[in-house]
């Protein structure tokens, strides 16, 4: 999963995907700080092909509640499940 290029101060103040079954898949949402990111379902498995959620200067909060997965961002990055990941490119 490539991070790209950021323009400083571009910002995701609050993400939300609601669907109950794999409703987020395939994707990648990608801003320099990243604030709420909420999604009820992730198929995790997208044939080893990462996506998720990028950030260059902070990502404040991402959860994903079918999979009870929580991004801790005191730890090292890539974190995620599957082929989910959520990381930091600086």
């Amino acid at each position: 999963m490539a991070g790209g290029t950021f323009t400083a101060g571009s910002k995701i103040r609050t993400f939300k995907v609601t669907g109950t079954a794999d409703a987020f898949a395939n994707s990648t949402v990608g801003a320099s700080d990243i604030g709420a990111v909420s999604l009820t379902s992730v198929k995790g498995d997208n044939g080893g092909t990462k996506f998720g959620v990028v950030g260059h200067a902070s990502i404040q909060g991402v959860t994903v509640t079918t999979q009870a997965f929580t991004f801790n961002k005191t730890a090292a990055t890539p974190q995620g499940f599957g082929d989910l990941q959520v990381t930091m490119t600086q």
